[in-house]
């Protein structure tokens, strides 16, 4: 039985044969930079009462929705397509400790405004910060306490398993690298975009990381994307319509 989190999505030959001779997703990306430039975007956040990395999680929904290849995945050689939108991130339990991040990930309906996102972004965020841990704690405690060479054979096993549909819903649902996109707040630590490598596991397509807004409105956004589930036009144009939401906010949807 195929997992719910995927439908299968028809490959050309041209496609068939980049996926068999480009078996990874680390051998597969290709990276993107993005300079923005936004006089108007701290203002527009301030009158919609919004923080920017929620209003970039909406900018990412809107372009998933108009170009929904980027919810794709390829998995074992084949082409899947996610069947919801999820979007995972990286948050600190303890602002105050190192090593107190956890990987969470939000699942952004067709209709969720910014603000909608926002919720479920701080009730996220609420819970992790009051609870004592999270399924991605317990997830990475317990494979801590299995030895190297069991977890290396468990991983096979696993990803066997995922490639052939079999993996149990219930490691799909609280494993974060299920996700359609994963996306780290470089700007909360004062950092910048950088490029992140994408992950062999699981089944995200795109890395985005995003800088801190200075007060002029720019920032800088990198890309990391598996350039098998489109071709290079389709990212630039999906691309160019992720740029213009964020340096027109007010022309926004």
């Amino acid at each position: 039985m195929r997992p719910k989190d995927r439908i299968p999505v028809p490959q050309n030959a041209y496609q068939k044969v980049e996926s068999l001779i480009c078996p990874s997703r680390i051998g597969s990306s290709v990276f993107f930079e993005m300079d923005i430039k936004s006089p108007n975007l701290r203002d527009f956040l301030s009158e919609k009462d919004l923080r920017f990395f929620s209003y970039v999680l909406y900018v990412c929904k809107q372009t998933v929705l108009a170009y929904p290849f980027l919810n794709d995945f390829i998995l074992g050689g084949k082409k899947y397509s996610h069947t919801d939108l999820r979007i995972t991130t990286a948050i600190k339990k303890d602002l105050t400790k190192a090593g107190s991040i956890a990987l969470e990930k939000i699942t952004v309906d067709a209709l969720d405004t910014a603000h909608d996102i926002q919720r479920k972004m701080d009730t996220r965020i609420q819970m992790i910060r009051t609870s004592n841990g999270t399924s991605f704690h317990r997830l990475i405690n317990l494979l801590n306490r299995i030895p190297i060479s069991i977890f290396r054979i468990g991983i096979s096993i696993a990803s066997f398993l995922d490639r052939h549909g079999l993996l149990p819903s219930s490691l799909i649902e609280s494993d974060p690298l299920h996700t359609s996109l994963v996306i780290a707040n470089l700007g909360s630590v004062n950092g910048n975009g950088a490029f992140h490598h994408l992950y062999e596991w699981g089944t995200a397509s795109v890395f985005i990381t995003v800088g801190k807004l200075d007060s002029d409105g720019n920032v800088k956004i990198s890309f990391t994307v598996d350039e098998r589930i489109s071709e290079g036009q389709q990212f630039f144009i999906a691309l160019a319509l992720f740029q213009s939401l964020l340096e027109s906010p007010y022309g926004s949807p």
